[in-house]
């Protein structure tokens, strides 16, 4: 006797263009209710896939909207970086054009060490760099917890670590789609719906490529009727794509519940190895017998029935996928 895996009942695909939603104060932010809903009946779940993603790199490096764009110094003084994209050098002469800061510090950068070294022009009195109250440490080479530094008179100090422009390095697409059980190690249990590798330059698309883990959120929800979306960095802020529009695919599946822990573990293997849940030529994976079961199987938390019923539909993929 043999059971199926578990197929889809029925597949939608949502096609998001920022442009056509309503968003709040920035586009990377915003709400769209489906014009026709998608229902799901008791017994029944949605499995939530983003399949595509086409997202300019039109965000800033440095910019009020990152909060990594204010340096203090001497208590009162603030340095406030304009919002736009910089390389080291533009960073550099930003800083030394600065007729307040330049007054008391010059500043310097090491090409060959990447970092930056800050002289105190005053032969008499200290003066001081208030990390404690600035943002952009980590940008320029110091830690983002980083204390006062007091540079003494002719004196110096150099960044302790490298200078970091690359200050967004992944987009996190947050939704209520989501459930809830992607974690990241800054807040836990997150809405992270995907994440998604930044491996372009400024002023290039983004997508969804072949390296970045596709996530399923599975929900189990009565109607999906409306869906929000926020586009964050990997430090939770909202990124500002300074008014350019970006695209979103959604894949949403119905599946019936099945609680066998087999089965589900089945449907996972089916689908990590790229295969659609609606193929007809979908595995059949052995019924199990149930005689004389119990639960001490080696593997934690596995039993006998469930570690043979795994092995089984391995066997069989590692078959189809030699073909």
């Amino acid at each position: 006797m043999t059971t199926p895996i578990i197929q889809a009942l029925s597949s939608n695909i949502i096609h998001i263009r920022s442009k056509e939603t309503n968003y709040n104060n920035l586009n990377s932010d915003f709400n769209v209710t489906l014009k026709n809903a998608i229902e799901i009946s008791e017994n029944q779940e949605a499995h939530i896939n983003i399949i595509s993603a086409e997202i300019p790199y039109s965000f800033y490096n440095i910019s009020s909207d990152l909060e990594n764009n204010v340096l203090f110094f001497d208590n009162t003084n603030i340095l406030t970086f304009t919002n736009q994209d910089y390389n080291i050098t533009e960073l550099i002469d930003f800083i030394n054009a600065d007729t307040n800061f330049n007054t008391l510090f010059t500043t310097t950068y090491n090409t060959q060490k990447n970092k930056i070294t800050f002289t105190n022009k005053d032969t008499i009195n200290p003066h001081t760099i208030n990390f404690s109250l600035s943002n952009i440490n980590k940008v320029i080479g110091w830690e983002e917890d980083q204390s006062d530094i007091v540079i003494s008179a002719s004196g110096n100090t150099e960044s302790v670590n490298v200078c970091n422009l690359a200050t967004v390095h992944s987009i996190m697409v947050r939704s209520n789609l989501s459930d809830a059980l992607c974690q990241s190690s800054r807040n836990g249990n997150s809405t992270i719906l995907q994440k998604i590798s930044i491996d372009m330059n400024s002023g290039f698309l983004i997508y969804l490529n072949n390296s970045d883990f596709r996530t399923t959120s599975i929900i189990s929800a009565t109607t999906i009727d409306f869906i929000s979306i926020i586009l964050t960095n990997q430090d939770d802020k909202v990124l500002n794509l300074n008014g350019v529009n970006f695209e979103l695919t959604l894949l949403v599946e119905i599946f019936p519940i099945d609680n066998s822990p087999v089965t589900r573990r089945l449907l996972t293997v089916e689908k990590d190895i790229g295969a659609t849940p609606t193929q007809q030529n979908l595995l059949q994976a052995p019924q199990p017998r149930l005689e004389n079961i119990d639960n001490t199987h080696p593997i934690e938390g596995v039993s006998e029935v469930e570690h043979k019923g795994d092995r089984i539909v391995l066997d069989q993929l590692l078959e189809r996928m030699s073909k």
